[in-house]
């Protein structure tokens, strides 16, 4: 669903960045989205998503859609202004075989949002038995925690500096972003990190046990799960709420395209 500004008297719908019914909800630090908001949405999680276009068509973002309030007359949707939808998502060609050699990551704002990114995820490497340097295959999984990162990264900037809604009239400072969904088709990452079916994230359990499984195997790739939680720690930190939000890999699109334009050499950010 996107949200336009309506221009039949020459005047410009502004969205409204309004309280929930009965105050704000009550959110976790790593939280499912939209299972806080249940309550609030009354089971309707269609439509989450709304755009808002700038007159140019440049810029836009993705914020939470308003559920618990009416359509405006020009039967567009209210959303929160304060929020931000951000779509990560990796990939990597020969994913598990020996010839996975590349890999990528794209992070998406919007439809021709200059803060869209498609990059390559750089090499690793390791010390085999005989001493030598090779390097690393690459995996998805890594792709996906990397987009992830830089995502919430990324993201950062809108809850210090804020962001300008260029349909609207401007006024006062830019709005301060509160919120933040990361979306992804990863179930192991949300699953992970916010839990599932109302039981916690296995990644409390592994903080506990400094990154060990309950079988006392280490969990892979520990620094990106590290970076992802001082991202989230930082912008919890800034008073911001961070949330996780699976989804089919068919409503993940514009991330995978923004991943495999990297793939294809046309790597961004």
């Amino acid at each position: 669903m996107v949200s336009s500004f309506c221009d039949s008297s020459h005047t410009h719908l502004e969205v409204r960045c309004r309280p929930a019914v009965g105050g704000d909800p009550e959110f976790h630090e790593y939280s499912r989205f939209p299972d806080s908001w249940e309550h609030l949405y009354q089971g309707d999680i269609s439509s989450l998503e709304v755009r808002v276009l700038d007159r140019r068509d440049i810029d836009v973002f993705t914020h939470v859609r308003c559920l618990r309030h009416d359509t405006c007359f020009c039967g567009w949707d209210d959303c929160h202004i304060d929020s931000l939808i951000v779509a990560v998502d990796g990939a990597c060609p020969f994913n598990g075989q020996a010839g996975a050699n590349r890999s990528a990551c794209g992070i998406y704002f919007g439809p021709n949002n200059a803060f869209n990114m498609s990059f390559l995820v750089p090499d690793e490497y390791r010390r085999n038995r005989e001493g030598r340097r090779v390097r690393r295959a690459h995996t998805n999984q890594r792709a996906e925690l990397r987009a992830v990162a830089e995502g919430l990264k990324a993201a950062q900037r809108f809850c210090q500096r804020g962001w300008r809604h260029h349909p609207f009239r401007y006024r006062g400072n830019p709005c301060v972003v509160r919120h933040i969904v990361i979306k992804s088709d990863s179930a192991y990452i949300v699953d992970a990190i916010a839990g599932r079916n109302g039981q916690p994230g296995w990644i409390s359990h592994w903080v506990n046990n400094n990154f060990h499984r309950a079988n006392g195997e280490p969990v892979k790739n520990r620094y990106l799960w590290d970076w992802i939680l001082s991202e989230t720690t930082e912008l919890s930190s800034m008073g911001v709420t961070v949330e996780f939000w699976h989804v089919p890999r068919s409503h993940n699109r514009e991330a995978d395209a923004l991943a495999n334009e990297a793939l294809r050499g046309n790597a961004y950010r």
